[in-house]
């Protein structure tokens, strides 16, 4: 049975997604030599944590039992994964993208993403956006951190000048002197246009299109539910319309066909006289 927290098909997706990145970020983490790169990773998957954390939340608060949640449905799981300082721990979330995407298959999938095509869009774009914050961090790090006059010279130096770049604040106080970092600012700058696209067009979908069923929040013009209440609503007005205009038409009927309405004789007009 598919628990509650599980019925957002593209929230389990990014869970899954971002399960997947800590566990490839804690092996790479682990195997490089430079510690300065490694922690640009490090500093990334522990920020991650935060999602992890109101994953955890959000389950709990909308299982239907606490207790059957923390035990049947891997709630534990969830616990553990929301953990940021002990990489050990980090395995615990591949086993739940283990979990989120083994009962998926590509037909539901296709069809979650045709019906919340703007929500899968949304979670996409900021799951990337993490690859690449993370992606340009290590870049300009990597070229910046050995040239003459460099301002970029740690992790924590890097991941800021990636976030206000990608975020077109800009202020100026970090900035890369190698083409190298310099090609990283330019992808940052491009993936940032990006996103905040992507974020303009999902609000513009849930304005535009919730009027569609004001019942289900979700609803928008991919919403099969939503257009078919809809078109049975306006239908059953239009069935009503149809119905008053007969009845004034019989009513019409039977008044000109009463005798109320007959003229006598001597009381019908007459012509002219001649």
């Amino acid at each position: 049975m598919r628990s509650r927290g599980d019925r957002n098909p593209n929230l389990a997706l990014a869970t899954g997604l971002l399960s997947m990145l800590s566990v490839i970020n804690a092996f790479i983490a682990f195997i490089i030599i430079d510690p300065d790169i490694a922690y640009v990773i490090v500093i990334v998957t522990q920020y991650i944590s935060v999602f992890f954390v109101i994953n955890f939340i959000y389950r709990l608060t909308v299982a239907d039992s606490k207790t059957h949640y923390f035990v049947r449905e891997w709630g534990w799981l969830d616990l553990l994964a929301c953990i940021p300082f002990i990489q050990v721990l980090w395995v615990f979330r591949g086993l739940r993208a283990y979990i989120t995407f083994r009962p998926l298959s590509l037909g539901k999938v296709r069809e979650d993403v045709r019906r919340e095509g703007a929500e899968f869009a949304l979670f996409t774009a900021i799951f990337i956006v993490i690859i690449i914050l993370e992606a340009c961090s290590v870049m300009v790090l990597y070229f910046e951190r050995m040239a003459a006059d460099a301002l970029i010279v740690t992790a924590q130096d890097a991941l800021w000048w990636a976030y206000v770049t990608i975020t077109a604040v800009g202020y100026g106080d970090m900035y890369p002197v190698t083409e190298g970092g310099r090609l990283a600012g330019v992808i940052l700058m491009t993936a940032g246009v990006g996103i905040y696209a992507t974020i303009a067009g999902y609000f513009a979908h849930r304005l535009l299109y919730r009027r569609f069923d004001g019942t289900d929040k979700r609803s928008g013009p991919t919403n099969e539910a939503g257009r078919s209440h809809e078109l049975d609503r306006r239908l059953e007005e239009i069935e009503g319309m149809g119905k008053e205009v007969l009845e004034r038409l019989d009513r019409v009927e039977r008044l000109i066909g009463s005798n109320d309405l007959d003229v006598p004789v001597d009381q019908a007009p007459r012509g002219p006289k001649s």
